[in-house]
């Protein structure tokens, strides 16, 4: 039976800042989507603020935020070495993380909340997410 081997994504694919919000973006709604919160690396707590998604997130079993990262960037397109798009003057917290995941949330495939509050409540979760996995790939 003959295995199939993946490629890791070429070191010279440019990446703009809008691919990598996009990223960010559908990487956090995908594990909301599947009820999987984020955990700080160093202290291993859930991220600040996720505490009040408990009813929609599991924060016992949270997956560490570098990995978090390194799967954006791997929907990026991008290897570890490349480094992230700069963001034409805006500091990262200027970013608009709510409204990305708000137009991502209307064109998934993924399953989504019941409610129309359900679905708010995912969105600002996934922005929280997204926004603490781009602060922490910046200063990597």
């Amino acid at each position: 039976m003959a295995t199939q081997t993946i490629q890791p994504p070429a070191a010279s694919q440019p990446v703009t800042e809008t691919q990598w919000r996009q990223a960010l973006c559908m990487t956090a709604w995908s594990l909301v989507a599947r009820a999987t919160a984020v955990a700080d690396d160093r202290s291993g707590r859930p991220l600040a603020g996720l505490e009040h998604y408990a009813d929609l997130l599991d924060l016992d079993d949270a997956l560490p935020l570098s990995l978090v990262v390194r799967l954006a960037r791997e929907r990026a397109g991008l290897a570890d070495a490349v480094a992230l798009p700069a963001t034409a003057g805006a500091r990262a917290t200027e970013i608009d993380f709510e409204a990305a995941a708000q137009r991502l949330v209307a064109r998934t495939e993924l399953p989504r909340p019941r409610t129309p509050r359900a679905e708010r409540r995912a969105i600002n979760a996934t922005a929280l997410i997204a926004e603490r996995a781009d602060a922490f790939a910046r200063v990597q």
